[in-house]
């Protein structure tokens, strides 16, 4: 199961997995002003304990990672006080 925030202005859903407490990076960074897929891929590419699911028409697509770092990038794109009760 997943669980889903969208954040207005954007809409860009915020996605995080119930089953293992992972969080869509992707979307993150998204929402967070990151709108290049250029600079997305600069960022996660340095992330540890991703996981990337390649199919676009999966509720799943997109670079996952565990919670805590989901937590961090919020932080590094001002989300964390808007995402804290999801998050």
């Amino acid at each position: 199961p997943v669980k889903n925030l969208s954040l207005p202005p954007n809409s860009v859903p915020i996605l995080r997995r119930m089953d293992n407490n992972a969080v869509n990076a992707t979307f993150l960074l998204h929402a967070g002003g990151i709108l290049t897929e250029k600079e997305r891929s600069i960022i996660l590419s340095l992330e540890r304990e991703r996981i990337r699911c390649g199919k676009p028409q999966s509720q799943l697509f997109g670079t996952w990672v565990p919670l805590d770092r989901g937590r961090g990038l919020a932080r590094s794109c001002c989300l964390d006080q808007l995402l804290a009760q999801f998050l």
